[in-house]
């Protein structure tokens, strides 16, 4: 039976009392017979392994995202100056004309006038806008 390099070879319970070179690294399986000495080290090795597999999937998972970004910031300055493309679109003009009667006009009107009675002034400027007014109605 070949020995793994993992597992200890059979040893007397003595002898491993004696070697103390692995410290907390030998586990009994079973009678007497069968122990053996698993070393506790392998779980520290696979966790590493582990931990730098992931570490590439995540390195190059990254490299491809941003390379992606790259290419689309590149792609859109191919477009700028150009129209957009007119695809699967419908395009109508048209002309329209109408015509009416106007009904309705608005203007401005002003006067003032300067008086040390503000009173007498108002009472003026009534005087002068009803007239204005009374001759706009009569049109």
């Amino acid at each position: 039976m070949p020995v793994s390099k993992f597992i200890r070879p059979p040893a007397t319970i003595e002898s491993m009392a004696s070697s103390k070179v692995e410290k907390n690294c030998c586990v009994s399986k079973g009678s007497g017979s069968e122990s053996g000495c698993i070393c506790g080290n392998y779980a520290g090795w696979f966790a590493k392994k582990l931990f730098m597999v992931f570490l590439w999937i995540l390195l190059v998972y990254g490299i491809f995202y941003i390379g992606t970004l790259i290419r689309n910031n590149i792609k859109k300055f191919d477009y700028i100056g150009q129209a957009d493309r007119m695809e699967r679109t419908i395009t109508v003009n048209g002309l329209g004309k109408v015509n009416g009667n106007n009904d309705i006009a608005m203007t401005t009107i002003g006067y003032s006038n300067v008086d040390r009675d503000v009173a007498k002034a108002q009472l003026d400027n009534k005087k002068v806008m009803d007239q204005v007014l009374s001759a706009l109605k009569c049109l």
